[in-house]
């Protein structure tokens, strides 16, 4: 794209210069908005302060690589996580701080050592206590405003809506899950001065009132991905009656839940600064009938009129059999790294999976995360050794479990429930077939299966992916598996859960840079 603004970049500097307070940047998909950014750092004063706040690493080794080539002192202009500022700031109350990822295990190392019955606690459910009280610190437990370390409401609100509780092994009730939690995150503020790991660098520095070096300007990229944490730390950084903040952003594209993110975090920072609001509705990725498909969802997005004229098809698919949709896997046999398939759930992929790996397609899918869920709920029946008996308990927890879900009218809940037995029981069923029989070799393939493409590199296979994991990413063709049977999920009835379907479809859509394709199933 051109270096001359474009009209609505152009808005978004003349808002900057010649008016006061906050602002609200809604950038919809491949409108831009980096370059926007940059151009709104190049025309403020030498004299104002600037940050910009990075969603992840990698983008913020961007965001101050083009700080740097453009000329901007770090004194004018920085670039980095919210996670990195906060570090700096909590380590001028605590310069001997060290970081250790580990900090929470060892914590638990200790309470096993302490106690034989909590060592057991800690084997089973270890890594869910550290999942949950990342979410708590994520959402600021302890800090002004916010729910107190000790409010266990606060963890069942948190554990029902991630789905936590389907990875407690029998014999561990939620309540111990949450004992423990507050009990790991009370011993983890007492060594505040010694060690942080990931969620204390937000975490420690709000609740402990370090101080922030104060900003003109903090312009927050991926806004609608923020969680309170993260918002609090913006806030704080801003010089006191002048400083300003851009919240940069799609609310279309808010789906990093599992970071602790709130769907309506554009409309908090709006609410909450009294923000103004303007829009990048300009995309330079998707071709004009990309654009046009995506359009009853997202009608204000525009393609440049520059922009090819792209494709948008249809492709049946109703089974595995290559005799009876010979039209696919044609298709897929020329699949390349350029390209990649999308999904709304997890066990059509790897259904999609197993069956390109037969036919000698190379094939990853995206998620270690998704692969250490499927790993903990293969491991929740110690003694289903075989992939028989484990089929058995998995069958009789997903009929309970979905039966309790639905009774307490939690259709979302018994979804997850249902894909991620789902997806265990192909890979089972898989193995089975292959006559393998021990839950190992379960937990090996499904290891094997998972990975992830790291920001900036190009995957040395077809990529397979939930839309969920392929959010920020873009490909020069795109398939939809199943638009037509799990987008939106059938569960979604309310105005906000169809609202949060409608995102992941137009998420799913504006991936693509030349052609789209909908298989449906």
């Amino acid at each position: 794209m051109s270096h001359t603004p474009s009209p609505q970049q152009q808005a978004v500097i003349d808002w900057a210069l010649e008016e006061k307070g906050h602002l609200n940047l809604i950038a919809r998909a491949g409108c831009g908005k980096t370059s926007t950014l940059m151009m709104l750092v190049d025309q403020l004063p030498e004299e104002d302060s600037i940050f910009v706040g990075a969603f992840n690493r990698s983008i913020a080794a961007e965001l101050e690589a083009r700080l740097k080539t453009a000329g901007h002192d770090w004194k004018h202009a920085r670039a980095s996580t919210m996670h990195s500022a906060g570090l700096g700031a909590w380590r001028k109350q605590a310069p001997d701080v060290k970081v250790d990822k580990d900090k929470m295990k060892h914590i638990l190392a200790g309470f096993a050592e302490d106690d034989e019955s909590d060592a057991e606690v800690v084997k089973a459910v270890g890594g869910l206590i550290i999942k949950l009280a990342g979410f708590a610190k994520q959402g600021a437990f302890g800090v002004g405003g916010q729910p107190e370390i000790d409010d266990y409401s606060a963890y069942y609100q948190i554990i029902d809506h991630f789905g936590l509780d389907m990875e407690l092994p029998e014999g561990i009730d939620v309540c111990k899950l949450v004992d423990f939690t507050v009990d790991a995150i009370y011993a983890s503020a007492k060594q505040d001065h010694e060690v942080v790991d990931f969620n204390d660098m937000l975490w420690v520095p709000l609740r402990r009132n370090a101080r922030f070096w104060p900003y003109d300007w903090v312009l927050i990229d991926e806004a609608q991905d923020t969680n309170e944490a993260r918002r609090l730390i913006a806030y704080r950084m801003l010089k006191p009656k002048y400083g300003r903040l851009v919240a940069v952003g799609d609310p279309k594209q808010a789906l990093y839940s599992f970071t602790g993110a709130d769907s309506r975090a554009m409309d908090m920072i709006k609410q909450g600064l009294d923000s103004e609001e303007l829009n990048l509705t300009v995309t330079y990725r998707c071709p004009k009938k990309v654009v046009a498909h995506v359009n009853g969802l997202c009608p204000d997005l525009v393609a440049h009129e520059d922009n090819p004229d792209g494709v948008v098809r249809k492709l049946p698919y109703s089974s595995f059999d290559p005799e009876k949709v010979p039209d696919f896997w044609q298709e897929a046999s020329g699949l390349t790294p350029d390209d990649v398939i999308l999904c709304r759930k997890n066990a059509p992929l790897i259904s999609l999976a197993f069956a390109m790996i037969r036919k000698g397609i190379g094939c990853q899918i995206e998620g270690r995360d998704i692969a250490e869920g499927l790993v903990a709920l293969a491991n929740r029946w110690k003694r289903a050794k075989t992939l028989d008996k484990l089929l058995e308990k998995l069958d009789e927890y997903r009929n309970r479990e979905v039966a309790k879900a639905m009774e307490a009218d939690n259709e979302a809940k018994a979804e997850r429930i249902t894909d991620q037995c789902e997806a265990l029981k192909v890979m089972a069923e898989s193995l089975l077939e292959q006559g393998r029989t021990d839950r190992g070799d379960l937990i090996r393939s499904i290891r094997s299966m998972f990975g992830d493409t790291e920001p900036g590199q190009k995957p040395a296979v077809v990529t397979l992916s939930t839309v969920h994991k392929a959010k920020g990413r873009e490909w020069k063709r795109v398939y939809i598996l199943g638009r037509n049977a799990y987008m939106p999920l059938p569960f979604a009835k309310l105005p906000w859960e169809m609202e949060a379907e409608n995102n992941i479809i137009y998420v799913a859509i504006t991936r693509a840079m030349e052609e789209l394709v909908e298989i449906s199933v």
